[in-house]
């Protein structure tokens, strides 16, 4: 997890080889951080682990708070609920939130509809390359040309449609 880190370390190599004041403090900074970023994920127990150790979703998990941890203003994820299951969406689905609740734009490309829904502020459907709707999930949900593209049933259409 301390990999996502190191680009926001200012120490140099030396300062690490010796184990220099500078070194020390951002280390210990950096894995308290660490720390705190396990915990909201959910992973504090198995913090002393190696990421091979661990089970698909919760390696799933650490790599998207990895990213984090390096300190970016957008996070783009793509396809993080691939092969989760219901526990682990619902975890994804917290990290998000509360990254977002944090002020970092998070981006998902996601196949995931139910997720999706439950995750986002706004989202943008594309179909065959093509923007075919925009906007809030409840916007979206009904939208008459997402139903088409992606149910592809035009009686859904017309029922979804006031």
């Amino acid at each position: 997890m301390l990999t996502g880190r190191r680009r926001r370390e200012s120490y140099g190599w030396l300062a690490a080889v010796l184990r220099l004041p500078a070194y020390r403090r951002q280390d210990r900074a950096g894995r308290a951080e660490g720390r705190a970023l396990l915990e909201f994920a959910g992973l504090a127990g198995r913090a002393d682990r190696l990421a091979g150790s661990l089970s698909h979703g919760q390696k799933r998990l650490l790599e998207v708070v990895r990213a984090a941890a390096s300190g970016p203003r957008v996070l783009i994820l793509d396809e993080p609920a691939t092969g989760l299951t219901r526990t682990e969406i619902a975890a994804l689905a917290r990290l998000c939130r509360g990254f977002r609740d944090a002020g970092l734009a998070v981006v998902l490309i996601e196949h995931n509809v139910e997720f999706v829904m439950d995750v986002c502020d706004q989202i943008t459907v594309i179909d065959s390359g093509t923007v075919i709707a925009s906007g809030a999930p409840d916007h979206v949900r009904g939208h008459p040309a997402v139903l088409e593209a992606y149910l592809g049933r035009p009686d859904l259409v017309e029922e979804a449609t006031p």
